[in-house]
Formats: C-alpha cells, sequence, structure tokens
C-alpha cells in the first residue's frame, strides 16, 4: 500500500490488485484520488491477463507496473522444500508478474514506453538455505526482468528491480513485539538477533526498512527522473552482502 500511496501522491492514478477485497477498499479509500481496486486472485489461468485487459479498456493505458506479489514461507532445510514448496511458491514469485509484464509490453510500446517495476529481495544476492527455494524463483524474475529492460529498452521501456532486505510492515512490527519480550530487548536488539538468524546477511544498520523509504525508491524508479536507469537491481537494505 506505501508505494500506491507514494505514487498518487505524484498524480498518479492507481489501480490497485489484490485477492482480499476488504483490504483493497480500505486502500483505496485512504489513498484517495478516485483510487480503484480489482480483487482478483491472480495466481488462477488467465486472471493476470484479463486484468490487465480490463484495466486498459477502462483507463486506455498502462504506464507503470509495479509488481509486488510474492509468497515468503521458510523452512528448515533445503531438504524439506519438495515439488509442493516450490510449486505453491512458483505462481506468485514468478509466473504472476512475469504473465503482467508480458500483458502490459505491447501496450507500453505502443504509448512511446512504460516504466515497470519488480519488487525482489536481497536474498537472491547471498545464501540462506531455509529460503533457498523463494530466493531462486526471485532471481529468476529478477533476471527475467533485467532481460525485458534490454529486450524493450529502444522503445522506451524500462525494467528494473527493487531488492529489499527486511521491512517493517504490520506482520513484521507483530513479530518485533513478540520478540522483543521475548528477549527482553529493543528494536535495535531484534534487529541484531534476526541477523544472526540471518547469518549476519540482512543488514549493516541496527533497523529495518520502513515501508516508506522502499515506496520513495519505488516511486523515483517509477518515474522521469529515473528515465536512464533500466535494468537495475537496486537493494534497500541499510547495507549488506548483497552483490
Amino acid at each position: 500500500m506505501a508505494c500506491a500511496e507514494r505514487l498518487a501522491s505524484e498524480g498518479a492514478d492507481v489501480v490497485l490488485v489484490a485477492r482480499d477485497e476488504g483490504l483493497l477498499a480500505d486502500a483505496a479509500e485512504v489513498i484517495g484520488r478516485g483510487t480503484e481496486f480489482y480483487a482478483v486472485d491472480l495466481t488462477q489461468p488467465d486472471a493476470t491477463e484479463s486484468t490487465i485487459a480490463a484495466i486498459v479498456e477502462q483507463h486506455g493505458r498502462v504506464d507503470i507496473l509495479v509488481s509486488a506479489i510474492g509468497l515468503y514461507e521458510g523452512v528448515d532445510s533445503v531438504l524439506d522444500a519438495g515439488d509442493e514448496v516450490w510449486d505453491r511458491h512458483v505462481e506468485p514469485c514468478l509466473h504472476v508478474p512475469r504473465r503482467a509484464m508480458l500483458a502490459t509490453i505491447p501496450g507500453m510500446c505502443t504509448n512511446g514506453g512504460g516504466a515497470i517495476v519488480v519488487i525482489s529481495t536481497n536474498s537472491i544476492g547471498f545464501t540462506y538455505p531455509p529460503l533457498a527455494h523463494y530466493s531462486a524463483l526471485k532471481l529468476a524474475l529478477s533476471h527475467f526482468t533485467r532481460n525485458v529492460g534490454r529486450e524493450f529498452a529502444s522503445q522506451g521501456v524500462r525494467a528494473n528491480v527493487v531488492c529489499p532486505g527486511g521491512i517493517r510492515s504490520e506482520r513484521v512490527d507483530v513479530m518485533f513485539a513478540a520478540l522483543r519480550e521475548q528477549l527482553a530487548t529493543d528494536d535495535a536488539g531484534v534487529t541484531e538477533h534476526l541477523n544472526e538468524t540471518f547469518n549476519r546477511q540482512l543488514t549493516w544498520s541496527d533497523r529495518l526498512a520502513e515501508t516508506s523509504e522502499v515506496a520513495d525508491l519505488v516511486t523515483f524508479l517509477s518515474s522521469d527522473r529515473a528515465r536512464y536507469i533500466n535494468g537495475a537491481w537496486i537493494p534497500i537494505d541499510g547495507g549488506s552482502s548483497f552483490r
């Protein structure tokens, strides 16, 4: 929601797409400016293509595509990530954003260009076995996005990847509260604990990113201010071993 709010604040006409109609309605009300939404499970066959077609029919064009869909479920070991784990992750982490790009690129080319921003993860740049399946699929998505940027650059389409580390979302805030009590420490202590859990690869900072900071980067990459940035993988993690 932070990305949508930030884009709307700069004048973008925002259309939200997700599964939860209630959350979408609340978000659209907060954002204002006539924000529209589609309550759709994009992992279903043809859902991505038909939704984008409906948006284009309503608005005439899509100039900016921000893909933030994903599924994040860790396992104890790579040995525990069987086919069912990979199958559950492959649609939201790879195929849905890939389909969204394929559905929007032709119109962007016809209209003189556009900006695609894909939310990936900084774990594509280091090893953490409990998330090997998630990171591998996000790496594939990131590489595909870079290829999109290369192929369609001459037609004015830019495609960039944002690679966040830990982000202070509502779900993470609940986890932080529990860990503060469990560890008898403050937020900096919780961040240090998480860094140890992630083999000191999560961040060099003593805090996680705020959603507004990620939204600022996404909005910049979506704007003409970033018109010469294309095919980039940009970490936003307070510094890490990402490379």
